[in-house]
């Protein structure tokens, strides 16, 4: 499956972001650098980046690719027929809500994506993971490319929207060097994924999202918020446990009004979620019934503004400026 051609033009070289060329399995730059298509995915990750992580050595190596392939047999079975490796990893990476409920799920859970509805402009889904996020927004009217650094993600992905009748662009990126030109896109968003990188690493892709941002584009990115009334007690936990490379890190109102908006430009936050961070209201329609009373609660809280000091969960709206480039 070739990118739609739009999307195309606008890759360039995650290393010195020049133009890429090519064919349907090789990609290279005017400096000469190349880069693998697997399976119709441009593979544009480099192997010199801070904290090079697991899944962007697997993506590196043809063998892995090869067998990660493997994921999509091809066939387009019927959308109630999940595929196994989206019910463990939203299990994992949802919380214990959705753990508990995992094994209660027939349909893929695709959330409620709070932006207007779309009229073909140009989404970044950053971090797109299996894609639920990307058929959100691919299903309001945008043309969507995901990214992620774990190949087999973006072949589960593709999967899943062939399964459900949506069309998106996956590449296989890095967040810190996003291999796209300046002002490429008119919305860039991102869930449950800038929050896992230091923030030193996290400030490097808000630079890249104001980058490829055209002037006046959206940015919208769920953060964790410091004060939030769950998060508190996480972090509480966490100082008598060992810390791990991608474990969440907390952000204060202030520093992610300062940072977000030095970065991509004015910017102001709203309410994601109270008890836990990366539930969504429609997920809970298969939780236990202790669970969606807690989510019903959050839903109420949500509603009242004032209360975002302690959400657990926040979004961070941003309007772009001109893109910059960060060369």
């Amino acid at each position: 499956m070739a990118l739609h051609p739009e999307v195309a033009a606008t890759l360039v070289c995650p290393r010195d972001r020049t133009r890429l060329s090519g064919t349907s399995d090789q990609l290279v730059c005017e400096q000469g650098h190349r880069f693998p298509v697997c399976g119709g995915i441009p593979v544009l990750v480099l192997d010199d980046g801070p904290g090079i992580h697991v899944s962007v050595a697997r993506a590196l190596d043809e063998a892995e690719r090869t067998e990660d392939l493997g994921l999509d047999d091809g066939e387009t079975p019927p959308p109630t027929t999940l595929h196994p490796f989206v019910r463990e990893l939203q299990g994992a990476t949802s919380g214990a809500m959705f753990h508990a409920a995992r094994d209660r799920f027939t349909t893929y859970p695709i959330p409620e994506l709070r932006l207007p509805d779309g009229a073909g402009e140009r989404l970044l889904d950053i971090g797109c993971a299996w894609g639920r996020w990307s058929i959100a927004a691919a299903r309001k009217g945008y043309r969507v490319t995901g990214i992620d650094h774990n190949f087999s993600r973006l072949v589960i992905a593709r999967r899943v929207c062939r399964q459900l009748g949506v069309e998106a662009d996956f590449v296989c990126a890095d967040a810190r060097r996003l291999p796209f030109a300046d002002g490429g896109f008119d919305v860039a968003f991102s869930y449950s994924v800038v929050q896992h990188f230091s923030k030193d690493q996290a400030r490097l892709i808000l630079a890249e999202v104001g980058r490829v941002l055209a002037a006046g584009g959206t940015g919208m990115i769920q953060m964790p918020n410091r004060y939030g009334i769950r998060s508190l007690y996480h972090q509480l936990r966490k100082t008598w446990t060992p810390a791990r490379p991608y474990d969440v890190r907390y952000w204060t109102a202030r520093e992610l009004l300062r940072d977000f908006e030095a970065a991509i430009g004015p910017s102001r936050l709203t309410i994601d979620g109270f008890f836990g961070l990366g539930i969504q209201a429609r997920d809970s329609e298969r939780f236990l019934p202790h669970h969606r009373a807690i989510v019903r609660l959050s839903e109420r809280l949500r509603r009242a503004p004032w209360l975002a000091p302690v959400a657990d969960s926040l979004y961070v709206h941003s309007t772009a400026r001109s893109p910059r480039s960060t060369t």
